[in-house]
């Protein structure tokens, strides 16, 4: 009993104070365990989110034209379908392109109207879409691109015209336009100053400010009209003759590229 009483104060010292060493310890994987293993949630908002945003319009045009420049330090990746007849989506295009045009004022009101584009296979569609490879997002979506071209000959071959524009998918905008129509001069005549006009209504249409850039015009056949889009590589250039209209844009450190070059 004595020996006991001897060992008992001793051994009890000594669990007290293992315990107290070991007590934190536990009690805080406890804890853990009891936070950790439950489902926990909290308010995420909206702007908290990173945000991701599309190339703007003037980065797609320059994607655009960069497909045509063949830019060694840009290339650009694409892929080009046709819409055939009876597409739906085909035909909502053809009716954008219209609309674009017109109620932009770029062409007069009555010009799909009067003497409709028609002929035994309708207005043909192409659709392309463009990659930049050097875009950091590897998800990017695509930049895609339409391209409409109609067709008209009257009855009595006296009358053609053929017209090709591109626009641009997102906006609906007429990034180039291809025109031939042998009655021009009724809407277009083929003056300086009626080009210049026409391609401010042009520009107003896309948004973009421009400085129209001097030329000796050394067309001997044709006006030529050559514009910078302000704090951009990006060129437009408008040739005119009595028959025809061509605006196409360019990039000022790589090649000029035509408003029909899109068929590729």
């Amino acid at each position: 009993m004595k020996l006991l009483k001897k060992w008992l104060f001793p051994v009890l010292t000594c669990l007290i104070v293992a315990g107290a060493a070991l007590l934190p310890a536990r009690v805080s994987q406890a804890r853990d365990a009891r936070q950790f293993g439950q489902i926990h949630t909290a308010e995420l908002k909206a702007d908290a989110l990173p945000e991701w945003k599309g190339p703007s319009f003037l980065e797609r045009l320059e994607m655009y034209i960069c497909q045509y420049s063949y830019d060694e330090e840009r290339p650009v990746l694409s892929f080009h379908s046709t819409l055939y007849y009876g597409d739906p989506v085909r035909d909502e295009v053809i009716e954008r392109a219209k609309d674009t045009l017109t109620q932009s004022g770029i062409l007069p009101n009555w010009y799909f109207t009067d003497e409709p584009f028609e002929d035994f296979t309708g207005p043909t569609v192409s659709h392309t879409l463009l990659w930049d490879p050097a875009d950091s997002a590897s998800w990017q979506e695509p930049s895609s691109f339409w391209l409409v071209t109609f067709q008209y000959h009257s009855e009595s071959g006296a009358h053609y015209k053929n017209l090709s524009v591109v626009l641009d998918d997102e906006s609906g905008l007429p990034i180039t336009l291809a025109l031939s129509d042998t009655n021009m001069a009724k809407w277009l005549p083929y003056k300086a100053d009626a080009l210049q006009a026409f391609m401010e209504r042009y520009f107003d249409a896309l948004g973009l400010e421009v400085q129209l850039q001097d030329s000796d015009n050394p067309e001997p056949d044709g006006l030529v009209l050559s514009y910078l889009v302000s704090d951009t590589n990006v060129g437009y250039m408008a040739e005119h003759n009595a028959t025809l209209l061509s605006i196409g844009p360019y990039t000022t450190i790589g090649g000029a590229i035509s408003s029909s070059g899109f068929d590729g």
